[in-house]
């Protein structure tokens, strides 16, 4: 299943379900964000299909370039509409946001 990005490999023989998180109010995600820019990608037609969401985080965990962001030994947002990754080549937490109508993606540098 990992090679089809259904589950991700998080080590030591665990793994990981994006679609069976718990979802939460975007309201609440947003407000933890520092204000700023965002990209945003929007499907053609206005059609969001749906699991692509949680294709790509399950796709990104299994690069081994790519984790959950943990904060006090706790992942900082980890959740089925959103989450909150590190990667190794570039020094930000960047949070993905589904919004049903569009991903929204937040970078944000080390002490800004």
């Amino acid at each position: 299943l990992t090679s089809r990005s259904i589950v991700a490999s998080v080590g030591n023989g665990e793994y990981l379900m994006p679609a069976l998180l718990p979802e939460c109010c975007l309201e609440d995600i947003q407000s933890g964000l520092k204000a700023g820019d965002s990209l945003l990608i929007r499907f053609k037609g206005g059609c969001f299909p749906n699991g692509v969401f949680c294709f790509l985080v399950a796709y990104l965990l299994n690069d081994a370039r790519w984790m959950v962001c943990i904060k006090d030994g706790k992942p900082k947002c980890l959740y089925s509409n959103a989450v909150a990754f590190s990667a190794a080549m570039f020094p930000a937490t960047i949070t993905i946001i589904d919004s049903l109508s569009h991903f929204a993606f937040h970078v944000v540098l080390p002490d800004h």
